[in-house]
């Protein structure tokens, strides 16, 4: 995957005006342009970025550094169960390719770092860590809200 420093500023300004201010599109169609794949939300609820010439499926996440002013707090990865589930099941259910997540770390609205991991690292992370619990969201089922600093241990 390339860096966000190797995506010119022009298209990084083209991504943030077609998004207009969805900080959650913004960064799916930049793992989108890092990984030289297609923006395919509508394909699947599971995922939202694929690379078609390696069967490849990326869940994206963001977070803020921070939430705002009126909520004064660091932000976090929300991540979903079933999401994860369905992520990690694709890879042993026949299908060729990787499934991935990859986190997008935003500071108000330019991305400040990308990481992706497996899937399975990602649920393994999650299930070692904070654990899941209800969302309040009856059609979502489990979630799990994830430290920064778990993905990014070195912020």
């Amino acid at each position: 995957m390339k860096s966000i420093a190797d995506v010119p500023r022009r298209r990084l300004n083209t991504i943030a005006e077609n998004t207009a201010g969805d900080a959650a599109t913004f960064a799916e169609k930049l793992v989108a342009e890092l990984v030289d794949g297609n923006h395919a939300p509508d394909r699947a609820d599971w995922f939202d970025v694929v690379v078609d010439r390696r069967s490849t499926k990326i869940e994206v996440k963001s977070a803020h550094l921070n939430v705002g002013d009126e909520y004064p707090a660091e932000g976090r990865f929300r991540l979903w169960r079933s999401q994860l589930r369905s992520l990690v099941a694709s890879r042993f259910a026949g299908e060729t390719g990787t499934t991935w997540v990859a986190f997008v770390l935003m500071d108000g609205d330019q991305p400040v770092d990308v990481r992706r991991m497996h899937a399975s690292t990602a649920r393994d992370l999650v299930e070692d860590t904070v654990g899941w619990g209800p969302s309040g969201h009856e059609s979502q089922g489990e979630q799990a809200k994830l430290p920064i600093e778990e993905v990014f241990p070195d912020r």
